[in-house]
């Protein structure tokens, strides 16, 4: 059975008000990378998050194959521009990374506070990712000059095991720029 967790702007997560989103830099961001072979789909005016962090990269740090990834834009006005990308694994399970375009430290916070949700531990303090990081056993939160990164789903997500958050992370600012 697959379960899939989608990311929500604003989601209501028990007694918690969450905002499990992320950040993404559009302005200048056009990957000079070449493009994923395993890319479902991309589009001229949008950041494909699926290209700037490619399949094998997930791969690797899933420790299975990535059989699909698919690119969404999740912009709302007036919300900040986002982008996702959903890595579907050979084992079923699935690495979701968020971009959202606002350096905004609520937006931070709130996605800080997102990975609370389902009983997580609490977040942990990152250090030398970006300008700022948080990380529970749900995943890992990113502020940046410009940006909110989100990552979801890691295998190996626990308190103070966050390697693998931390390279998909790494990858991302290094391709925003």
């Amino acid at each position: 059975m697959k379960i899939r967790t989608t990311p929500l702007r604003y989601a209501v997560v028990g007694p918690f008000a969450a905002i499990v989103l992320t950040a993404a830099s559009v302005s200048a961001c056009r990957s000079s990378l070449p493009p994923d072979p395993i890319n479902t789909a991309t589009s001229d005016s949008t950041v494909n998050v699926c290209t700037l962090v490619p399949s094998s990269q997930v791969a690797e740090v899933a420790g299975a194959t990535v059989v699909q990834a698919t690119p969404e834009q999740l912009d709302s006005f007036p919300d900040p521009d986002s982008f996702l990308c959903t890595y579907d694994l050979s084992n079923g399970l699935d690495i979701q990374i968020n971009v959202e375009v606002t350096s905004s430290p609520d937006a931070f916070a709130a996605n800080g506070t997102g990975l609370l949700s389902g009983g997580a531990t609490p977040v942990t303090a990152v250090p030398g990712v970006g300008d700022k990081a948080v990380a529970s056993a749900n995943g890992m939160a990113v502020l940046t000059g410009k940006d909110n990164i989100l990552i979801l789903n890691v295998p190996g997500e626990s308190p103070g095991h966050f390697a693998g958050d931390i390279k998909l992370a790494t990858i991302l600012i290094s391709a925003l720029g």
